[in-house]
Order: structure tokens, then C-alpha cells, then sequence
């Protein structure tokens, strides 16, 4: 589990993932969160890394999208 966290659930993956939506269906996207089961994760402070990463992930898009617009 620590695995998925630290080498697959990066906050650049997380962004990365944010920017190939984003190219395909645009604003249409007004929500972006982790999967649904982390509740059952047995170690709850990698879940809560977890939401970490996805929320610097969503920070980073975010602000990348914010420069490009102005």
C-alpha cells in the first residue's frame, strides 16, 4: 500500500491526470477527489497521505490552469 502512495499517487501523477481530463472534456469538469474506499484502508495515515497527494495534485492544476488562463 505504501507503494501506491509514495510511487503511483504522486501529487504530479494526481496533476497529470487533472491535465489529460482537462484536455479531453474541459470545463465540464467541476469536481476532482479520491476514490471512494479509503474509509477501509487498513492503515488510515496512508489514506490520509493519500488525500494529500490528490489535494497537491489539485492545488498544482489549479494554479497551472490559473497561469495559462491570464
Amino acid at each position: 500500500m505504501q507503494k501506491i502512495v509514495t510511487d503511483l499517487e504522486t501529487p504530479d501523477v494526481v496533476k497529470k491526470r487533472l491535465e489529460t481530463a482537462y484536455s479531453i472534456l474541459g470545463n465540464r469538469i467541476k469536481y476532482a477527489g479520491p476514490d471512494c474506499g479509503l474509509a477501509f484502508w487498513p492503515d488510515q495515515d496512508l489514506a490520509f497521505k493519500l488525500l494529500e497527494n490528490t489535494a497537491k495534485g489539485i492545488n498544482e492544476f489549479n494554479a497551472k490552469k490559473k497561469d495559462q488562463d491570464t
